[in-house]
C-alpha cells in the first residue's frame, strides 16, 4: 500500500466497517459524494442494520450513485418503520 490513494480506499472501506455509527454514516455519505460506486457492496450490506441514520445514509449513498439493482432494497427500506 506505498500508493497514497490505495492508502484512502483503504481507510474509507474500513470506516464503512466501523464499530462507530457516526462514523459508518460519514463514510457511507463520502463514498457517495465522491462516487465510489466499488463500494456499493458495502454500502448495501451496511443498509441491513437496524439503525435508522445508517439505512438512510446507505438509501442516500446507492441513489446517488445510481445503482438500479438496489431498487427492490429501497423499496423495502421505504416500507420499514
Amino acid at each position: 500500500m506505498g500508493n497514497p490513494l490505495e492508502c484512502l480506499d483503504f481507510v474509507l472501506k474500513k470506516m464503512i466497517h466501523s464499530n462507530e455509527l457516526y462514523t459508518r454514516v460519514s463514510a457511507i455519505i463520502s463514498a457517495a459524494q465522491f462516487g465510489r460506486d466499488d463500494l456499493i457492496k458495502d454500502i448495501k450490506a451496511a443498509s441491513t442494520h437496524l439503525n435508522p441514520a445508517e439505512q438512510e445514509a446507505c438509501c442516500f449513498a446507492l441513489g446517488a450513485l445510481r445503482d438500479t439493482s438496489s431498487i427492490s432494497l429501497l423499496e423495502k427500506l421505504a416500507k420499514s418503520s
